[in-house]
């Protein structure tokens, strides 16, 4: 064969090398990865979820949409009393119970006063005398029998200007020795700021300031007495400003003592009635 086919060699080796070829490729592929039954378990149940999941949200109503949030409204505050950090407060007059009247507990009426001539209202008490020669009093049931040690007395004042007729009060009153800070009608358009001691009548009445302070009318200032027990000396001060003081005698400290006490009287005739404002009232120990 050889002999008569010259290139019958190269084409065994053809042969030899098609044959090798066909051979690799009839070798079995290699097996394919199987997945195992917990896998396929795991994402089959995933599967099941989605499906039901995309069911429960395809029905209208199935599940109520979300809200939007509301804001809850604030109830509204009920008022209250106000308690002042400073113990010398005896009555700040925002105790919204006295409002229309006063707080019994603390103040009482002068028996020839009318209650309804007192009334607390929006902070502040107002007292009104309205025919002549009538007086509004009101005593601190606290702080009788007074000027038996050291001690202060303060308030905030303010006389109506459209009821001035008269004058407002405040301090120890009504015993043998009476001292008293005091707003007054000056001239119709302006009002007298002046504190005073009066001992047994009008004749040993002493005023400070002398002549009084000139201040606007229907305006607020505060008034402070102190009385010094051991050099026996009272001190006044009209809006933080020192206007004067007084010493008095041991003999002038006895007899009946005074009670502090807020006071409106009416001491101009005319149409015109006399109505005062007060507000935090204070008393305590001088130190």
């Amino acid at each position: 064969m050889q002999a008569r086919d010259s290139k019958y060699r190269d084409r065994q080796k053809v042969q030899k090398t098609a044959r090798q070829r066909l051979a690799a490729r009839t070798e079995t592929a290699p097996a394919k990865r199987r997945l195992s039954r917990r896998a396929i378990a795991i994402v089959g149940g995933i599967a099941l979820i989605a499906v039901l999941l995309a069911g429960v949200f395809s029905v209208p109503g199935l599940i109520a949409p979300l809200s939007t949030p509301t804001r809850t409204p604030r109830p509204t505050p009920v008022p209250t009393a106000t308690i002042d950090a400073d113990p010398t407060v005896y009555d700040n007059f925002n105790n919204p119970a006295s409002d229309g009247s006063y707080n019994r507990s603390q103040w009482e009426i002068a028996e020839f006063s009318t209650a309804a001539d007192v009334s607390q209202q929006n902070g502040v008490i107002a007292l009104t005398a309205d025919t002549l020669g009538e007086q509004t009093h009101l005593s601190a049931r606290k702080y009788a029998n007074l000027l038996q040690s050291s001690v202060f007395f303060e308030a905030d004042l303010r006389l109506d200007p459209d009821r001035d007729a008269g004058a407002v009060f405040m301090g120890p009153c009504c015993g043998d020795l009476d001292t008293n800070c005091t707003l007054s009608n000056a001239d119709g358009t302006h009002h007298m700021a002046s504190c005073w001691i009066n001992k047994e009548g009008p004749t040993n009445l002493v005023a400070l300031p002398q002549g009084g302070l000139t201040v606007a009318a229907g305006s607020w200032h505060t008034f402070r007495i102190e009385f010094d027990r051991a050099t026996r000396t009272f001190t006044f001060f009209i809006d933080g400003q020192k206007v004067g003081s007084k010493a008095v005698s041991e003999a002038d400290l006895q007899g009946t003592r005074p009670t502090f006490a807020l006071r409106v009287v009416r001491d101009e005739a005319g149409s015109n009635a006399a109505t005062g404002y007060f507000d935090n009232v204070r008393i305590g120990p001088l130190e």
